[in-house]
């Protein structure tokens, strides 16, 4: 899985928005999901928080939302409570520096988002043990949020043409440019829309549509099934 330090840190948050099309529209898509079928005190379960960029969004949705945050990198983990004590928001908010798998934190949350982290999980069992771990804590019909890169279907998508078409325009620096395709196709595990289905339905998810695409970036809602 790709490691992130101070120096993939301090870039993130700027290089995630040439990267990624669509970011912003899909931040905003949360929100207004997860405010339309959340009650007024949630709490949420935050899978590969990074720098916090989700908690301090939906934090301005209420006061009284909680949010764990579970983050292998403790990089990423100092980046995001920063930034958060930056937003001052009220909320409660705890960090677990753990990988969702050896997370020990016996809690059954109303929600949980995973956003960007899956497809760096190779699917050799670690990608269902991943959303096994997600699955297990939730409480029944509970949603789950899931945006990764998916398996793409054409020529064009599986080099990666379109992104650096997409990412050169949005002003990605050159040397960055350089590294895009070779890096998409090292760093990053996709899989079919069909064997994401797969893996959802063995964990006890069950996929109920797309909320977002930006190319071969793909949102889902899931839900936790009620008699798994």
């Amino acid at each position: 899985m790709k490691k992130f330090d101070n120096s993939t840190t301090d870039q993130y948050d700027q290089e995630i928005r040439l990267k990624v099309p669509g970011y912003e529209l899909m931040q905003e898509l949360i929100c207004a999901i997860l405010k339309t079928e959340l009650d007024h005190q949630p709490h949420l379960l935050v899978a590969g928080s990074g720098t916090g960029e989700e908690i301090i969004r939906l934090s301005q949705l209420g006061p009284h939302w909680k949010f764990d945050a579970v983050e292998p990198s403790s990089d990423m983990i100092e980046a995001a409570k920063k930034r958060i004590m930056i937003s001052k928001t009220a909320n409660e908010i705890r960090f677990f520096e753990s990988t969702m798998e050896s997370c020990n934190q016996a809690i059954i949350y109303d929600g949980a988002l995973s956003l960007l982290v899956s497809h760096f999980i190779p699917d050799d069992g670690r990608k269902e043990k991943y959303f096994a771990a997600i699955a297990g804590r939730l409480t029944p019909n509970a949603l789950l949020l899931t945006v990764d890169l998916m398996e793409a279907e054409s020529l064009h998508q599986k080099n990666h043409q379109c992104l650096y078409n997409w990412a050169k325009e949005r002003g990605l620096p050159f040397n960055q440019l350089e590294q895009l395709t070779p890096r998409m196709n090292s760093l990053f595990f996709p899989v079919t829309e069909s064997r994401f289905e797969e893996i959802f339905q063995k964990v006890g998810l069950k996929i109920e549509g797309r909320f977002f695409q930006g190319l071969n970036f793909v949102g889902y809602l899931a839900r936790k099934v009620t008699n798994f």
